[in-house]
C-alpha cells in the first residue's frame, strides 16, 4: 500500500500543511502512520475539502462524517452572516481572530472566493449606517490576515496565494518581501 507524506497530501488535496492539521485537531481525518498518510486518509481529507468548500464549518462537518443522514444547513452564506455580525458587534480582535481561524479551516481560494470577496463586494455596496467603518474594520483584518499569510510564505520560501479581495494588488505586493 502506498504511503503519502503530507507536502503530497497537501498538493493534491490543496490546503496549507496548517488546514490539514486543524482537520486533524478537530478530528476529521486521522493522523498519519509514520509512513505517512494512506489511500483512504487521502480520500478523507478530499472529502473534507469537499464539505470544506460549501462553507460548513469544522463542526458541521465532524456531525455529517458520524452521521452520513445529517443534512447541513450553513454554508458561505452563514460565514458572511458570522462576520457581518462580528463587524457590527464585537471587537476587531475578534473579527480578526475569526478571520485566522476560518484561513485555517478552509482552502484559500474558497474562503478568498466564495466568502471574502462577496463579503467586499457587498460592503463596498452597502449604503446604511456605519457602513464605512465596517468596511475599514473588514480590510483591515484582511490586511492583518495577508500580513500572517505573507509572513508564513516567506519562511516557507513560498509565494502567498492571498488576498486581491479587499485590497488593491499593488498594496498587497508592497507589504511582502520574499526571504532572501
Amino acid at each position: 500500500m502506498p504511503f503519502h507524506t503530507t507536502d503530497t497530501v497537501c498538493g493534491i488535496v490543496g490546503v496549507l500543511p496548517e488546514t490539514l492539521r486543524r482537520w486533524r485537531r478537530a478530528g476529521l481525518i486521522s493522523p498519519p502512520s509514520k509512513e505517512g498518510y494512506s489511500d483512504a486518509q487521502l480520500a478523507c481529507a478530499l472529502r473534507v475539502l469537499d464539505l470544506t468548500a460549501g462553507g460548513n464549518t469544522l463542526f458541521d462537518i465532524h456531525a455529517t462524517l458520524r452521521w452520513p443522514g445529517l443534512a447541513l444547513r450553513g454554508g458561505w452564506t452563514f460565514r458572511e452572516e458570522d462576520m457581518l455580525q462580528l463587524l457590527h458587534r464585537h471587537t476587531d480582535d475578534d473579527v480578526r481572530r475569526e478571520m485566522r481561524m476560518m484561513a485555517t479551516d478552509y482552502c484559500t481560494d474558497d474562503f478568498v472566493n466564495r466568502c471574502l470577496r462577496p463579503l467586499n463586494l457587498w460592503l463596498r455596496s452597502d449604503a446604511s449606517e456605519g457602513a464605512t467603518e465596517r468596511q475599514g474594520r473588514f480590510h483591515a483584518a484582511v490586511l492583518a490576515q495577508w500580513s500572517l499569510m505573507a509572513s508564513a510564505s516567506a519562511r516557507r520560501a513560498a509565494i502567498p496565494l492571498f488576498l486581491e479581495a479587499s485590497a488593491s494588488r499593488t498594496a498587497l505586493k508592497s507589504e511582502w518581501k520574499p526571504s532572501g
